[in-house]
């Protein structure tokens, strides 16, 4: 099993301190790439080692990495993977770092909407629709957001 594997693997059981080393193990063998820098990022901030992951994170910056779409697309990755929680946690970074992201707040919508979080779905959702009003329109036949599309909220931000 490769580091990056077993890394993932510790990260899913919850182990992040072990999951942590194997992602640093996996920077030496082979190069470092930005998903498995902003894995060791994430981790670090929930290890509250702040200043650690703000000087990878200027590191990553400082060569050409555009953090936020490379939040969205590991949101992405997650989600695919059905890891909904660390899906919401990376696409929170991107819109964060990028609040007038309307994909990514559409995204973290979806991801709410799918763990179950109906009030912070319907938040999401108005922002990314207020960004790109073509949102509503996919929004109304998304099936990430079944559960919500009756909701009074929900049929107001996107009539």
């Amino acid at each position: 099993m490769s580091y990056l594997a077993a890394g993932r693997a510790l990260e899913a059981l919850g182990n992040f301190d072990q999951a942590l080393d194997q992602y640093f193990m996996a920077m030496l063998d082979p190069p470092s790439t930005p998903e498995l820098e902003l894995r060791i990022i994430g981790l670090l901030e929930r290890l509250d080692r702040r200043d650690e992951a703000r000087a990878l994170a200027a590191k990553l910056t400082a060569r050409g990495v555009d953090l936020a779409d490379s939040w969205f697309e590991l949101g992405a990755a997650y989600k695919g993977q059905g890891q909904l929680a660390e899906a919401i946690y990376a696409v929170g970074q991107c819109v964060r770092l990028e609040p007038n992201q309307g994909d990514g707040w559409y995204n973290l919508a979806c991801y709410r909407c799918l763990a179950g979080d109906a009030t912070g779905a319907l938040e999401a959702l108005g922002f990314a629709i207020q960004l790109a009003p073509e949102n509503a329109k996919v929004a109304v036949e998304d099936a990430d957001l079944a559960s919500i599309r009756r909701d009074a909220k929900f049929l107001a931000i996107t009539a």
